[in-house]
């Protein structure tokens, strides 16, 4: 059986990005949005969709990790580390680098 620990990690990041993404790319919260009260805002429209799609698609990601953890249990490390050392960064990256274009 997964470790619980790692059970339950994945499964918090899962709810958060969700909670998260469907907060910023649905209900348009920018001020969720790390600095956005210090930044001048070009596109608000752009920037939410950018940045809740990002969080939706960590959220998703998590849940196959999730679900990783559950029938490879023998891999439980590789898997979690696959998902907290590769997608979360490149994800994040993108997104911080896509968003330039929303900010003056």
């Amino acid at each position: 059986m997964a470790s619980a620990i790692l059970l339950v990690v994945t499964e918090f990041l899962m709810f958060f990005f969700l909670v998260l993404g469907y907060m910023i790319r649905f209900k348009k919260r920018a001020d969720l949005i790390t600095g956005s009260k210090n930044m001048k805002i070009r596109n608000r429209e752009g920037l939410t969709r950018l940045v809740g799609n990002s969080l939706l698609i960590l959220a998703a990601a998590a849940f196959i990790t999730f679900s990783g953890l559950l029938l490879y249990p023998e891999s439980e490390v590789l898997v979690f580390l696959l998902y907290t050392a590769l997608i979360v960064p490149v994800v994040g990256f993108f997104a911080a680098v896509k968003s330039r274009a929303f900010i003056e």
